[in-house]
């Protein structure tokens, strides 16, 4: 299959992995142009889509740029969706998801505040939500905290609460 067609019942997603392998691979320029795609195709209303072959219904195509923002470490443009992704009614999921993309903005901008705080409300989903999703990308934030950063007593604490979130996490498999 070549991914220019959906695949029967959406269960596969080639432009959302076309984006975030492309990020990935730091290569900018085909990000932003499977984007752009996603943008285009989701713009041509329902009836042109199927099932979830996009995975950008709704809020998915700004979470989508923000999370590859974040991995080509771009943090003004992954902020900007971000945040566009939070504006929009989203699952408690996606919304931890989120928020958790938002802490690693904090981590490449060396940004206290935000890292604690946007971590720590990721935190409070993993919670509600049961997802092993959040606090696997909460696992992502705690390998990215500088260690000299961790002589913050924030960082230092937030460290400790993610380590045991991911705790907890494990037992409940």
């Amino acid at each position: 299959m070549d991914g220019s067609h959906p695949p029967p019942g959406g269960q596969f997603s080639p432009v959302a992995d076309k984006a975030e392998a492309a990020a990935g691979l730091g290569d900018l320029s085909v990000c932003e142009r499977v984007l752009e795609h996603a943008e285009q195709v989701r713009g041509m209303g329902r009836e042109s889509q199927t099932g979830g072959w996009l995975r950008f219904d709704g809020p998915r195509l700004p979470e989508q740029r923000g999370t590859c923002y974040t991995q080509l470490g771009k943090p003004d443009l992954a902020e900007m969706s971000l945040q566009q992704a939070l504006s929009l009614p989203v699952s408690l999921r996606l919304r931890g998801s989120v928020l958790v993309d938002l802490a690693n903005v904090g981590v490449m901008r060396r940004d206290v505040e935000q890292t604690v705080n946007y971590a720590t409300a990721a935190m409070e989903l993993t919670g509600q939500s049961g997802s092993g999703v959040i606090a696997r990308k909460l696992a992502g934030v705690n390998r990215q905290l500088p260690a000299a950063h961790r002589r913050d007593a924030r960082l230092l604490r937030l460290s400790e609460d993610i380590s045991a979130c991911l705790a907890i996490e494990r037992s409940s498999l």
